[in-house]
């Protein structure tokens, strides 16, 4: 049984340009991990203001994963910014709960 969320930030250019979300942190039984529970309402919350907002996506979700990537090269200026703050935003709500539940999240970089 995997014991550990991974959560990858995806850059371009220095701008974050997605996140990955896998795994779970089986922190408790089913239905009342309330650390799987707040990592995937952030990335859920992420993929869905990205789509209210129509941010051009090359990735969207799968059934293990939550995978937000923005469509760099069909993309302006405003909407890399934009993926980058909320991108932002969300990793770093991540780290919070990492920081208060140690042991459960893992995270890594990618350059695209």
């Amino acid at each position: 049984m995997n014991n550990m969320i991974i959560v990858k930030g995806i850059k371009k250019e220095g701008k974050l340009i997605g996140i990955e979300i896998k795994g779970h942190a089986n922190a408790s039984k089913k239905g009342t991990d309330i650390i799987c529970a707040g990592v995937s309402a952030l990335g859920y919350a992420l993929l869905s203001t990205c789509k209210n907002l129509k941010l051009p996506l090359l990735k969207a979700t799968d059934k293990n994963k939550i995978h937000v990537l923005l469509d760099f090269e069909n993309s302006n200026n405003i909407q890399q910014s934009t993926i980058n703050l909320l991108a932002l935003q969300t990793y770093i709500g991540i780290l919070e709960i990492a920081n208060t539940y140690k042991g459960y999240i893992t995270f890594k970089n990618q350059e695209s």
